[in-house]
């Protein structure tokens, strides 16, 4: 049988001071604070990993930012993944990952990078047909282009739709249809 963790409190929590070293105060079911030295407070979650039975300690946020009550909750939710045999750290960084890469390479990132930020070709690598050379010609009038379009958003009026039909009248219009289209032939 597992020995009764007393649960921290609020008060207890506003008490703490820090000591000569870091020390840890455990809150029950693998949720922990650790007070250290220079006087931050990290909750963690520590648990063993459901298939190398690894401990592991999971980062929950810093006290006071994250309550106690929030940690306890974050817990449990860490909890019920490991009952479906899930890593919850590993879904966490999958899941921020994959917001990172939704997010970074919008058109507007993009358009928003110097041309020495823009990621260059290794010069060895020929893509279908290419030499290095066409390649790195083709990346640098992308960047001009990024240029342009990016100066027309910037510099285009936040007015209503009608009042742009002279900007699209540049595109060309598709004899079949009424109004300003733009024609992709």
């Amino acid at each position: 049988m597992c020995a009764q963790t007393t649960r921290l409190s609020d008060r207890q929590l506003k008490a703490l001071k820090p000591k000569d070293k870091d020390y840890v105060l455990t809150d029950g079911d693998g949720l922990q604070l650790r007070v250290r030295v220079n006087r931050s407070m990290q909750w963690n979650f520590n648990y063993r990993h459901p298939v190398t039975k690894n401990r592991i300690n999971m980062a929950l946020g810093s006290y006071p930012e994250v309550s106690l009550a929030q940690a306890r909750k974050k817990t449990v939710e860490a909890r019920e993944l490991l009952a479906q045999g899930i890593d919850p750290k590993a879904q966490r960084n999958e899941l921020q990952e994959a917001k990172r890469a939704e997010t970074e390479h919008t058109f507007e990132n993009v358009a928003a990078l110097r041309p020495d930020e823009l990621p260059e070709l290794p010069d060895s690598s020929p893509i279908e047909g290419y030499g290095a050379s066409e390649v790195a010609g083709a990346n640098h009038s992308c960047t001009g282009a990024l240029r342009k379009i990016d100066t027309a958003i910037n510099s285009t009026p936040t007015t209503p739709y009608r009042d742009h039909q002279p900007m699209l009248a540049d595109v060309g219009h598709c004899g079949s249809q009424s109004g300003p289209t733009r024609c992709l032939t």
